[in-house]
This record gives structure tokens, sequence and C-alpha cells, in this order.
């Protein structure tokens, strides 16, 4: 099969970057055909902005519903949205579910154990967590790291086997950019400190972290020169992975992309899916 072609969801997520970019000319819900193979393809623009549309994220409700978490600034500050369809086809019209006085950044969306739905992200400084029952009405953040300490955070949250949560951060308290672990055992209601995932000069950047459903940690992170950690590109962009059974002791990095030795687009790696033998790590490249 043509690798353009993709299973549903993903095919709708590459159309919801389209359309959050401004690079699809299709309006929402409509899809354009596209000629991979003759298994086809479908291009979807799940967003119409006119403001900026970006960072979005699936989930799934019981009925079988696809909702689709994205942030937006079409209300003023940068919110998060949410706009649902039962065929993939046909999409409400986005409305607002985590909207403060500051900006709400997404960053990653689970469900729980006990049946909740969370989208974690930032506000202002901090990590913050939202959660839902019904995926219609949400709480208000609640901080999940303190600016204080932490200096400014961006976190992706995920739940062990046992019921622990685990939060990977991304931190610029030392100056330098930095991915950091914590873990609570009561629900997020508190966190044992903050303990360094890398340990090497150069800065970490955008990152994605899942726990298995046998247990096994993996990050995915994109790496490079402290220096250009502001920089659209780096000639030093590398992505990095690393696997762990308790969270505690990790393997050694490991390097996912070629280094070319000059400017890539080496950033933003992301599990579309993970399984028990297998770890899918899409790159913008």
């Amino acid at each position: 099969m043509n690798p353009c072609c993709r299973p549903l969801l993903v095919a709708l997520a590459a159309g919801a970057v389209n359309g959050a970019y401004g690079s699809s000319p299709a309006a929402p819900g409509v899809v354009e055909r596209v000629s991979c193979d003759d298994r086809g393809g479908a291009v979807f623009a799940l967003t119409d902005g006119p403001a900026i549309d970006e960072d979005g994220t699936f989930l799934l409700a019981e009925d079988g519903t696809v909702h689709f978490a994205f942030i937006s600034n079409r209300a003023g500050n940068m919110d998060v949205w949410m706009t649902s369809s039962r065929d993939a086809l046909r999409w409400s019209a986005p409305r607002p579910v985590v909207a403060t006085p500051e900006d709400d950044l997404l960053n990653v969306a689970a469900r729980t154990r006990d049946g909740l739905y969370h989208l974690t992200g930032r506000t202002q400084f901090m990590v913050a967590d939202s959660v839902s029952s019904d995926l219609q009405s949400w709480t208000a953040p609640v901080a999940w790291s303190d600016p204080r300490a932490d200096g400014w955070t961006a976190g992706h949250f995920q739940e062990a086997p046992n019921g622990d949560y685990w939060l990977v951060t991304l931190s610029e308290k030392t100056g330098t950019r930095k991915l950091y672990l914590q873990r609570s055992r009561d629900r997020g209601r508190s966190w044992e400190p903050r303990v360094p995932l890398t340990a090497h000069g150069q800065a970490d950047l955008l990152f994605s972290f899942r726990i298995a459903r046998d247990g096994t940690f993996i990050l995915v992170w994109e790496q490079r020169d402290a220096r250009d950690q502001r920089a659209v590109v780096s000639a030093s962009s590398n992505i990095y992975l690393a696997t762990s059974a308790d969270g505690r002791a990790w393997t050694a990095p490991l390097r996912l992309s070629p280094d070319t030795g000059r400017e890539k687009f080496d950033v933003w790696p992301d599990f579309p899916s993970v399984r028990a033998s297998h770890v899918f790590a899409p790159e913008g490249s």
C-alpha cells in the first residue's frame, strides 16, 4: 500500500492538521478524495478558522462518537475547543470546553480506568488537567505543576495499569529545556518530586509519552543543541526513543532519525498507535 494511505482516524488527523494551518482548501466536514492506490483515501478538513486552529487530538466515546479536541484563538485567547461526529463525515460546530482568562493549550488526551476523560495541557505557565465523564461538560483546569518551583512547563499524562498517574513535563527551569518525570498515587491530587529523564548537554524539545497495555513506558522526543532551542529548525535536531518497565530505570536513548548534517524538521514525534509488540513513532521531518 502506498504510504500516503492511512487508517481512518490517522487520515482524519492529517486532515485536521491541514485544516488547522490553512493548507487545505476543503470546507469543514468536506471529504477530498486522495488517489493513493486501489484502496483509496480521503482528507478531512475538520476546522474552519478563520483564526488559528492547531494541536488536535481524538477521543472515542462509548457510543462510537468521535470527538476531536484542538486549540484555537477564535474567541480571543487560545482555548481548547471540541467538535464531534457519529460517522466521521459530518461534524458538529466547534464549542469551547476549556476556556480560562489565560491561554489554554492542549498537550494530550487520555481516558483513565475510572471512565473519566482527561484533557491535559498548559494553562499560563503550568501543566493543568480538565476532566469529563461525558465529553460534554468539563471541569476547570486543576494545576499539576507549580511555575514557581518548576518554571514554564508542558506535560503529557498517562495512567499505568496499577492506577498510578505518571506525568512527563518539559521545563525551562534551568534555562535549557529538559524532560522530567513524576508520579501520583492519588489520581493527581499530589505528586512525588520530579526526576530528570535525560542526561546530556543538549536541549529537549517536543515529545510524546505513552504507557502500553503491558505497562511499558515509552518516550520519544526531539533533542538539539541548547543554542537552537528557540529556533524553528536546527542541524542538530534528532528524534530519540527510550523505554522503561517501571518508570525508573530507562533504556539508553536510541536515535531514530538520520543525522544529515544540515537543518531539518526532525520535530514533533507522536504515537498514533501503541501495541504490545510494535511502536509507531512518526515525526515531522
